[in-house]
């Protein structure tokens, strides 16, 4: 083996490890905005976007709800850029049965059986935000629960992925362009799609997903300044633009399917991505950033009723330990689930 290694030439042998360094490097990136994505999902389910969820903020202005607007501009086209960027690391290549079977292990059957908990506890729990009916388990996973549209949106826009990879639809730039560029007439256009099975989760993510499949896949001709620094020149003219309608100097709102919001999702994943930016105690957040997509609810519901239940009132206080609770308990409920092959594969979506 070492007589092998050291027939390759010093500078292939440099080259390979730079190459494996890099991509090391890379996958602590991923990991880092992972966690930035997640936590903030958490910080908006436990402040509430709406003044009837989640802390029940009703002040008009209030800097929780900005906070809760800006992230509503930027969480869930991370997340779905950043599944598009990891998918085409290993995008489809054969075997489509297996490929579904894998893509349904790991998104619907936590969505069905963690969802459906779900909706039990929120319907029979005291002190929750909007409390399921009976009428409404008949449509249950057929409207989606909750945060759960996510998930399901997902395994959609895999099977899209598939088909189009399979069938070499996006097998030139210019064939990924036309897609994309339908992906996101659509996603502008059609500003109410019908909600069943998630549906309308897959029009609104399709266009951030596919650009983080270009980021991989054409990362040589987009990491260029020549391309970076217009995209982030428009980048910064949008989010100020937006910024301004959320302090309400400007009388209007763009709406999550607005081109405003598009570019604002887009370029900053792809800034973020760029600049390379890694923290530690993200990544380790980010390694369970599925889990706790899966399970935080539990943990900001449950800790603010609970608390509310004894007394506690203070609005910082409560977000606090709603953010606390929701990253801390399902990393534990991820690390006790993963030791018994049923508990991973039914709750976490795991193979091994």
């Amino acid at each position: 083996m070492s007589e092998a290694v050291s027939s390759v030439p010093a500078r292939e042998r440099n080259d390979a490890f730079e190459r494996v360094q890099a991509t090391r490097q890379l996958d602590l990136n991923v990991e880092t905005l992972r966690g930035m994505a997640i936590l903030m999902v958490v910080i908006f389910h436990v402040i509430g976007p709406k003044p009837y969820e989640g802390l029940q903020i009703q002040e008009p202005g209030s800097l929780y709800h900005l906070v809760t607007d800006i992230f509503d501009y930027l969480q869930m086209p991370l997340f779905s850029f950043l599944a598009g960027y990891v998918y085409a690391i290993r995008p489809f290549s054969g075997g489509a049965g297996a490929f579904v079977k894998s893509k349904a292990q790991r998104l619907l059957v936590p969505m069905l059986v963690v969802g459906t908990v779900f909706a039990i506890v929120k319907a029979m729990a005291p002190g929750t935000n909007t409390p399921l009916s009976a009428s409404d388990f008949l449509t249950l996973h057929i409207i989606p629960v909750q945060h759960f549209w996510f998930v399901e949106s997902l395994f959609w826009i895999f099977l899209l992925m598939m088909l189009l990879d399979g069938s070499k639809l996006i097998a030139s730039g210019r064939q990924f362009a036309i897609v994309a560029v339908v992906a996101c007439a659509i996603h502008l256009a059609w500003q109410d799609p019908p909600i069943y099975f998630s549906f309308a989760g897959v029009i609104f993510l399709l266009p951030s997903f596919l650009f983080g499949v270009a980021c991989y896949r054409y990362r040589e001709a987009i990491f260029q300044p020549a391309v970076l620094w217009p995209v982030g020149l428009v980048t910064a003219v949008c989010s100020v633009l937006v910024g301004l309608t959320l302090v309400d100097v400007i009388d209007y709102r763009f709406m999550p399917q607005s081109l405003p919001a598009l570019i604002v999702g887009c370029g900053v994943s792809l800034l973020l991505m760029v600049s390379q930016f890694k923290q530690r105690w993200l990544v380790f957040i980010g390694a369970y950033a599925y889990s706790i997509y899966i399970f935080h609810v539990f943990g900001t519901s449950g800790s603010r009723i609970i608390l509310q239940k004894l007394g506690v009132s203070d609005t910082f206080l409560l977000m606090v330990v709603g953010i606390l609770v929701g990253v801390i308990g399902p990393i534990i409920v991820d690390k006790l689930a993963s030791r018994y092959y049923w508990s991973r594969r039914i709750l976490l979506g795991k193979k091994r």
